[in-house]
């Protein structure tokens, strides 16, 4: 069974605002906006696979944009860490003078 043809047209231009979406650099201002593009362009990515398997005529292209979406997910991922703020090291916990045991006070008074 091939893909109905009169699906091509809405093949082609779903693949064309995936591709479109693929190829932007949006500048996003968290590690978090970062993340979801990230994980939407996994998902996007995920579906291309499985939408590759329905057409052999688009297979080639879908696989392509596959790639395409993986590499950019992988990049905004790196973003996000890039700009995530590293954890402080805690630093040594200050001693406060204690009253304990002293064996200066107890030799003083001889």
């Amino acid at each position: 069974m091939d893909f109905p043809d009169e699906l091509e047209s809405e093949f082609d231009d779903l693949m064309d605002l995936v591709e479109s979406d693929a190829r932007s650099n949006p500048i996003f201002d968290t590690p978090d906006e970062y993340r979801a593009e990230s994980q939407r362009f996994d998902s996007l990515s995920d579906a291309l696979r499985t939408l590759s398997g329905l057409t052999v005529k688009h297979s080639v292209r879908c696989e392509s944009l596959y790639t395409e979406l993986s590499s950019q997910s992988l990049k905004y991922e790196r973003r996000a860490d890039e700009l995530t703020p590293e954890e402080p090291e805690p630093d040594e916990p200050q001693r406060a003078p204690s009253n304990a045991f002293s064996i200066d006070a107890l030799f003083s008074d001889l």
